[in-house]
Formats: C-alpha cells, sequence, structure tokens
C-alpha cells in the first residue's frame, strides 16, 4: 500500500522528476565538456635488494612482501614526497603541495618488484617531467625508509602522452541521472508534504472528519456537464450513481414529518464543480425513480439553467417576491425525468431574500411536492447565503475539487457549518485524477458484451401494471432466453429479451467469433 501510493505521488509530481533530471544531466555533460583534457605520463620503478662490498646482498630493514610494496607506493603518492620534488624542482613547477599531491598517483604491479607513478597534467610536457622528478625523488627517499639495503631504479623514464583524457560522457550521464533521481524523488516528497490541497478521499475525509460518498473522476464537463445523458457505461455515470446510492443511504431510518429530505450542495469556494455535481446528483435520483426538485439557491452566479438548457428569468426569484407559484415556476427538461427551479432574475439583496419566510414556506412547498429536493449553493467561505438556507434543510454536502482545494479552506468550511447548527453530513471529491485512485476500484466491472446502440435501458418498474386479460400469459420456458421476471403477486409476465441477429453480430465482432452458437457467452472483468 506504501508503495503504491509513493508511486501515485510521483506520478502527480512527475514535472519535479522530469525537472531534476533534465538539471542534473545537462550539468554533468557541461561540466565533463569544462573539464580540461589531462595527459598521464608514467614512470616506472624497479625495488630490488642492494648488494654489499663483497657482492652479497643486504638484509633490507623489512623484506619486500607485497604488502611493502604497496605500502611504499602509498608512500610516492603521499604529501611528503610532493613536498621534497617541489623543494628540489620548485622553480620549474609552479605548483602548491596539495595541487601536485592530487596529480600524483602510485601503483604496485602484482607480482613482481615494479612501481608505476603517474603524473596527470593539462601539458604534455610537464606531465612528462613531473612523472620524472617524482620517480627520482622517490628513489632518493627510498633508503630513509628501508634503510641502504633496499634500492629503487628509474627502468622505464616517462615519455611525452600523445593523447588526452576526457572524463568519460556515459559515466557523466549516469551520474547525472543517478543524482537527479534522487533529488526528484526527494522534492516531490517534500512538495507533497508541504501542499495542503487534497487529492484523495482520504485526504478529504481525514479534513472534513465526515465520509466521503462518493469520489467523481475527471470529465469534460465544459462540453458534456450531464453525463448522465449521454453514455450509459463510464467512470463518471457509476461514481454518480454510486453517490445516489450513499446519499440515500444517509436518510435511512428517518421519520421526516416535514416531508421530503432536503440537502444543500455548496463547496467552500467557487469553481468547485458543486452546480455540475448537484446537477447530475438529481439526474441520477431521478432516473431511480424518485420525484427530484432541483433548486438553485445560488442567487449571485447560477449554473443550473445553464446545464439543462432551461430560460432562467421565471425561478427561485419570482416566486420569493410573490409574481408566480411554485407550480407555474417548476421547469422540466425534454430530456431528464425531474423538475428545475432556476434562479430566475438576480436580486439585489441575495442573502436577505434567501433569509427571509417567504424561502422557507418555498421550501415547505416543494417538501410536499417530491422525494428528494436539493439546493445548490454559492460557496460558503465568501458569503452567507448557504448557511441561511442550510437551516431550512436536514444537511449540508461539501463539494471538494481534487488539487484545488486546501485543507486550510475544508477547516474553515467545516467551523462556518458548526457555527451554524447544520449538520454537515458528507463529502464529495470532484474530478478525482486517475493516477490518485485504485484503478481497480474506478474500472468497469460487468458483462464483456457492450449493448449495442438503438437497445434502450430497462427502467425500474414502481408499480406493477395488471393484465386486461383475464387469463395471465405463460412465461417463457426455462432456458428459452434472458428475461425479466415479474413479482408473483402480478398477473403480467414480461417479455423474454432475445438478442436480435444485428446485437449478435455485434457480440461476435467484439468477441472475435468466441460467441457462434446460441445465446452469446460474455466475458466477466473482474
Amino acid at each position: 500500500m506504501a508503495c503504491s501510493r509513493a508511486g501515485r505521488v510521483l506520478a502527480r509530481r512527475k514535472w519535479y522528476l522530469l525537472v531534476a533530471l533534465t538539471l542534473t544531466t545537462s550539468a554533468a555533460l557541461l561540466l565533463t565538456r569544462a573539464t580540461p583534457p589531462l595527459y598521464r605520463s608514467e614512470a616506472t620503478l624497479l625495488l630490488a635488494p642492494r648488494a654489499s662490498a663483497a657482492g652479497m646482498p643486504l638484509t633490507p630493514l623489512t623484506p619486500l612482501t607485497p604488502q611493502v610494496i604497496a605500502s611504499l607506493a602509498d608512500v610516492a603518492s603521499d604529501r611528503a614526497t610532493a613536498l621534497a620534488v617541489l623543494r628540489r624542482y620548485g622553480a620549474e613547477f609552479p605548483l602548491t603541495t596539495t595541487a601536485l599531491q592530487r596529480r600524483i598517483s602510485a601503483t604496485a604491479v602484482d607480482g613482481t618488484l615494479l612501481l608505476r607513478v603517474t603524473v596527470s597534467d593539462s601539458d604534455p610536457a610537464q606531465a612528462q617531467q613531473l612523472a620524472d622528478a617524482v620517480a627520482t625523488t622517490f628513489a632518493e627517499l627510498l633508503p630513509r625508509l628501508q634503510g641502504p639495503a633496499v634500492r629503487a631504479s628509474l627502468i622505464s623514464p616517462a615519455t611525452r602522452p600523445l593523447a588526452a583524457t576526457r572524463p568519460p560522457v556515459a559515466c557523466a550521464v549516469g551520474a547525472g541521472l543517478l543524482a537527479g533521481l534522487l533529488v526528484g524523488v526527494a522534492l516531490a516528497l517534500l512538495a507533497e508534504r508541504l501542499d495542503s490541497r487534497v487529492n484523495t478521499a482520504t485526504e478529504l475525509e481525514t479534513a472534513l472528519g465526515v465520509p466521503v460518498l462518493a469520489a467523481i473522476p475527471r470529465f469534460d464537463a465544459r462540453r458534456a456537464p450531464l453525463p448522465l445523458l449521454g453514455r450509459r457505461w463510464s467512470a463518471p455515470v457509476e461514481a454518480f450513481r454510486k453517490l445516489r446510492a450513499n446519499v440515500s443511504f444517509l436518510s435511512a431510518g428517518w421519520t421526516i414529518a416535514r416531508g421530503a429530505v432536503c440537502y444543500v450542495i455548496t463547496s467552500p469556494v467557487a469553481d468547485e464543480g458543486k452546480s455540475t455535481i448537484a446537477a447530475n446528483l438529481a439526474l441520477a435520483a431521478a432516473q431511480a425513480g424518485q420525484r427530484v426538485v432541483l433548486l438553485d439557491g445560488d442567487l449571485r452566479k447560477p449554473a443550473v439553467h445553464r446545464l439543462f438548457g432551461l430560460p432562467p428569468r421565471v425561478g427561485a426569484t419570482t416566486v420569493l417576491v410573490g409574481r408566480t407559484t411554485v407550480a407555474a415556476a417548476l421547469q422540466q427538461p425534454s430530456d431528464a425525468p425531474l423538475s428545475v427551479l432556476t434562479s430566475g432574475q438576480l436580486p439585489p439583496n441575495p442573502a436577505e431574500l434567501v433569509g427571509s419566510l417567504a424561502m422557507e414556506a418555498l421550501v415547505r412547498e416543494l417538501r410536499q411536492e417530491a422525494d428528494l429536493i436539493l439546493i445548490d449553493c454559492p460557496p460558503i467561505l465568501p458569503v452567507a447565503d448557504p448557511m441561511l438556507v442550510a437551516r431550512l434543510a436536514d444537511g449540508v454536502l461539501v463539494v471538494a475539487r481534487a488539487g484545488a482545494t486546501t485543507t486550510e479552506r475544508l477547516a474553515a468550511a467545516r467551523a462556518a457549518v458548526q457555527r451554524a447548527g447544520v449538520p454537515l453530513l458528507g463529502a464529495i471529491l470532484n474530478a478525482v485524477n486517475p493516477r490518485d485512485s485504485d484503478p481497480a476500484a474506478n474500472a468497469w466491472y460487468g458483462q464483456g458484451i457492450e449493448r449495442p446502440r438503438g437497445m434502450s435501458a430497462i427502467a425500474p418498474r414502481t408499480t406493477a401494471t395488471p393484465s386486461p386479460s383475464p387469463s395471465p400469459t405463460p412465461g417463457p420456458a426455462a432456458g428459452a432466453g434472458v428475461g425479466v421476471g415479474v413479482g408473483a403477486g402480478t398477473s403480467a409476465t414480461a417479455p423474454a429479451v432475445t438478442p436480435s441477429r444485428a446485437q449478435t453480430r455485434h457480440a461476435r465482432r467484439r468477441h472475435g467469433g468466441l460467441a457462434g452458437r446460441g445465446m452469446p457467452v460474455p466475458r466477466q472483468r473482474h
């Protein structure tokens, strides 16, 4: 779970990774190009016992074991050797002791008594002279370390190098990528920690302290603000149906003497999608067979009439000032089975109008005409209108936009609702990025055969229609087809739904010919 959350965080903060990788890789390449070319010159020394006057080899203070030779190599590249070189050849090499020590390297050849001294310099001639100077100076210093029994002979003087060496580009790029990855991950996690915007349902639930009723995936609300009127099988449609179910659970067990259930839908600030959420929730409840009234209580910046394409001149303000009745002001969209009361003409005093007794009478009358009332109100923080209207409702539903609403605004909105004494029932997370949610939780679950175009959906039946015939029509035999059953108390039996030739061909094209014998066998997605 932690790895999955970290992956979603990095996917959301991918720009930090991309910028860090680009900058560090570019810096590594620039440093590689800016580094001057170095020439390496090498001199070889032979360590051997010194013979006595009688021709017998003298015994050294320490035997020339591989460990001793490796230690002598370290001495050759030590600061003491560099200081001795500069004391003897200081006029020829204008270098500091530290600079010269960094240019010297000495290694012992395995299995031999050879010692190789290498010096790097940007000038090939100076690299050669320095290598010979270091080798000669070390040969003079060796008797002080091993006594007169060991000597170092310069068997291979340094030569002038012809080719320069640069840091390998592949190594520089690899180091830049690794550094960029580490820096990018650190910056992404730091930005996530400092970011107070909510992106997931868990963060929203923690910020408000109420359950999240639904997480609506991001969709094009400008071109198609009501997805329930378009495609029936999509992630936003299923999310709104889940929201409808969870909202219905809120009033389970309630005994409301005033009539229908009434909710206020608002948000902390503007542009969080509250009107779109309210319209789709009302449409989803109406499609389930409920009598729904959607009231546009935003008398400052109304949007419900634009979503359904209704004229806004006659609406809530017209009823509140007594110019018309509720029945005359209610409008039924042609493509949606619900009633909409638009805002009407914008008044100069919206707060006084929604807090008046006329508004209370309007809500009371709507409760007697519907099963569910949804009131789209202005944002909580800028104005006081939603709290005035919420006193007339049964609870408040807060809409937050993923990646935009901050926890500070949610805390302020929660405090405002608590001060008004209105129950905050739940929250709705809008415009959720698919990368911030579980892919399996938002995947489509159903039969593999998609309902062909032109095949109408089966609407929910609220009441059983008796058959006009005195004798009931016998139902289809078992296995004759896929049918829609009717309760035992009804006298009418729905006919079996048998796929037509066009539907069968459609299924065969989708499933590659796997369903060809009789009724197509759908594949399940789990």
